[in-house]
C-alpha cells in the first residue's frame, strides 16, 4: 500500500501535505497532522487540522458512501484512489 501524501491547497497557493490515513506502523493523526499543518496560521491552520481529523474520524462513513457510489467494495479501490475520493466526500458529509 502506497502512503503517498496527498497534496492540496487551502486558500492561498502553498500546498499542505496531509494523509487521509493512519500508516500501518502504528503512527497516529496525532503525530501526522500537526507537521502537516505547520507554518500555516488562522484559518488555514484550522482548516486543514479539521479537513484531517474530519475524515479520519468518518473513515468507515467515507468508506460506505464511496463503495455504494463505485459499486464495489472499498478493498478493490486503489489506496491512494481511496484516499483522493475521501476528501472530497467528506466535505460534502457535512
Amino acid at each position: 500500500m502506497s502512503w503517498d501524501s496527498i497534496c492540496f491547497t487551502v486558500s492561498k497557493p502553498t500546498p499542505i501535505m496531509i494523509r487521509t490515513a493512519v500508516p500501518p506502523n502504528g503512527k497516529g493523526a496525532d503525530e501526522l497532522v500537526p507537521p502537516a499543518v505547520s507554518g500555516r496560521a488562522g484559518r488555514d491552520a484550522a482548516f486543514a487540522t479539521e479537513l484531517a481529523y474530519g475524515t479520519l474520524r468518518i473513515r468507515g462513513l467515507l468508506d460506505a458512501i464511496i463503495a455504494k457510489a463505485a459499486d464495489r467494495p472499498v478493498e478493490r479501490i486503489d489506496p491512494l484512489l481511496l484516499d483522493l475520493l475521501r476528501l472530497p466526500t467528506s466535505a460534502h458529509t457535512r
